[in-house]
């Protein structure tokens, strides 16, 4: 999970949509507000469908000592009540993505100094509303809410890995537990139902 990747998906995505017949690009703004870079492709495959592909990126350390960094990226199949970038849709969404979190509470986890390094995977449904501005452009509401399955190694504050004179999230495997030991970090497993996503996006129709 690095810039290179998100660089790599975003130009995919531009790729993506230059080639369809009826695309839009898009930017999600409740997530630049939270620091988290974003790109969305969207095509008609006819006159009640269309195909979405979102990419987030949150490569930044907002506020030592939590950090949330991540990788998400979100395919989707939406049904249009009238035709697609005309007001409401229904979809139905996949989520996969890869994260490393440090010392940040989250309801359901440890409230410990932790870092953890992981994959989540899912699917859910969607809806939401186009509201026309122009020909060209649009506002997108959108929320999703699913399933996610959270599978991650944990680490703890100086027994694992340190902060002082490493750069975040770098963890010295040398320190690791082997499988067997009592303290290996092993992998766990969690399961989400609730919100997939939320978004009000400024979308710009090419073509």
């Amino acid at each position: 999970m690095n810039k290179i990747s998100f660089s790599i998906l975003c130009f995919a995505l531009i790729s993506f949509a230059v080639d369809a017949q009826k695309i839009a690009v898009k930017n999600n703004v409740v997530y630049d507000v939270a620091g988290v870079a974003n790109l969305g492709a969207e095509y008609a495959i006819n006159k009640m469908l269309s195909a979405s592909l979102s990419v987030n990126y949150n490569g930044w350390v907002i506020k030592q000592p939590m950090v949330w960094k991540h990788l998400l990226v979100q395919p989707e199949v939406r049904y249009w009540l009238r035709e697609p970038f005309n007001e409401h849709y229904f979809g139905l969404q996949g989520s996969y993505g890869t994260y490393n979190v440090e010392r940040l509470t989250i309801p359901g986890f440890e409230r410990t100094s932790l870092y953890r390094d992981g994959t989540l995977m899912g699917g859910g449904v969607s809806y939401g509303y186009h509201l026309y501005i122009t020909p060209r452009l649009n506002v997108e509401f959108a929320i999703g809410v699913g399933y996610l399955h959270l599978k991650y190694r944990k680490f703890v504050l100086g027994k694992h890995y340190q902060t002082e004179g490493v750069p975040p999230f770098r963890v010295d495997e040398s320190t690791v537990p082997k499988p067997g030991h009592p303290d290996y970090p092993g992998f766990i497993s969690r399961d989400y139902i609730g919100p997939t996503q939320i978004g009000i996006s400024i979308v710009y129709i090419i073509k």
